[in-house]
């Protein structure tokens, strides 16, 4: 079972790390699962891996990170999983910092010019 082997690749990675991932199989439709875990853990990284790319899609518009059609328990693609899991999740937590420091860049600019034009 794909969850299982995924569950032990996790396990043996961060074995050692205080905030390792957890590996959960939650039912009901992929874009319901998603806003549940979600709901119940915040913005904790969401990865999942359903059966078809369809539901792939789901997930990805209810907000997972990521969404993979992982067809077997090939170790490779277990991790890249992971690893791009944890990237995008990472990414979406430092878009909103980005996006408030060239707002307030934005704002400066603009005052700056306005003072320009009246100078």
């Amino acid at each position: 079972m794909l969850a299982g082997a995924l569950r032990d690749l996790v396990e043996k990675r961060f074995r050692t790390d205080p905030t390792s991932p957890t590996v959960e199989v939650v039912g009901g439709p992929w874009d319901e699962r998603v806003r549940r875990v979600r709901d119940e853990h915040g913005s904790v990284p969401l990865g999942c891996a359903p059966p078809t790319e369809q539901d792939c899609l789901g997930a990805l518009r209810a907000g997972a990170d990521e969404a993979l059609v992982v067809p077997n328990a090939d170790p490779v693609a277990m991790h890249s999983f992971i690893d791009r899991t944890l990237l995008r999740a990472s990414l979406r937590r430092t878009l909103p910092l980005q996006s408030a420091e060239l707002l307030t860049l934005d704002k400066t600019i603009a005052n700056l010019l306005r003072m320009w034009a009246h100078a």
